[in-house]
Parts: C-alpha cells; structure tokens; sequence
C-alpha cells in the first residue's frame, strides 16, 4: 500500500515515482476490485438502482376526489 501525505513536500515525487513504477502490476487484483467496486455498488446511480428496487410500498387505496361545488368526480 502506498501512503501520500498531503502536506509532505515530496509528495509529486513520491507520486510519480509510484506512476512509473510497476507496483500496479503487483496489486491488479485490488485495482480491478476496486473498480468494480466504484462502477457497480458506491456508484451514485447504481447505489439509487438498487435502493429504489429494493422499496416495496403497497399501493393506495383508489379515493374519490370531488373538484369545486359542481361535484366532478375523477
């Protein structure tokens, strides 16, 4: 795992020495997890997908509804 501190004064050398590295060959299988991850579960629209399946509301009963004096039914 590699750890970037924010405030540290290396950090882009820190950070492109790791880009040009081969350490992402070594931890494929966590990127790929990774990715999935993001796309499939903490995506904003795959998370509201699967929320909104998920709710089961029963129906309203049908209601009559009148429309000013003249009694319109709909």
């Amino acid at each position: 795992m590699v750890f970037i501190v924010l405030g540290d004064a290396k950090v882009f050398e820190k950070i492109k020495e790791v880009v040009y590295s081969d350490l992402w060959k070594e931890r494929r299988a966590a990127i790929l997890e990774a990715k999935r991850l993001v796309l499939q579960k903490y995506n904003t629209f795959a998370w509201r997908a699967a929320f909104i399946s998920n709710v089961h509301d029963k129906p309203l009963p049908p209601q009559t509804m009148r429309i000013g004096r003249s009694g319109v039914r709909l």
